[in-house]
């Protein structure tokens, strides 16, 4: 079964995530940044990723505060599409599957640093 019939709310978490790299890179490309053009600016990138305001307010991420954490949801989008991936690719065996462990040396851990991300989960 895909995704739909098994969690068809499941995307509205994909879309939280997705919404603060958006909103990220609207801001970078905004010209006239102002305390009200950003909470505008949010406020929109809301209604055009998740489908209206969320119950958790885009400008209270602290991820988009603080320099050293901006960017972390790109990454959180990506990792979330890798573990979708891995367990469609195991199906519904994953728990108490002797071969998980050895695929997953494979195809993730033993190539390391010499992969980028996205040939480590296209070789699953």
């Amino acid at each position: 079964a895909d995704l739909r019939s098994r969690h068809p709310y499941q995307v509205f978490q994909l879309r939280a995530l997705l919404a603060v790299p958006y909103f990220e890179k609207a801001l970078y490309e905004h010209a006239d940044l102002t305390p009200e053009s950003i909470i505008a600016l949010a406020d929109q990138v809301e209604h055009d990723i998740v489908g209206g305001l969320a119950p958790r307010p885009l400008l209270s991420v602290p991820h988009i505060l603080r320099d050293e954490s901006s960017c972390y949801y790109h990454g959180y989008v990506l990792a979330e599409m890798a573990v979708q991936q891995t367990r469609r690719h195991f199906g519904s065996s994953i728990v108490d599957n002797p071969s998980v462990g050895e695929a997953l040396t494979q195809a993730y851990w033993r190539p390391g640093n010499t992969a980028d991300f996205f040939e480590l989960v296209e070789k699953l």
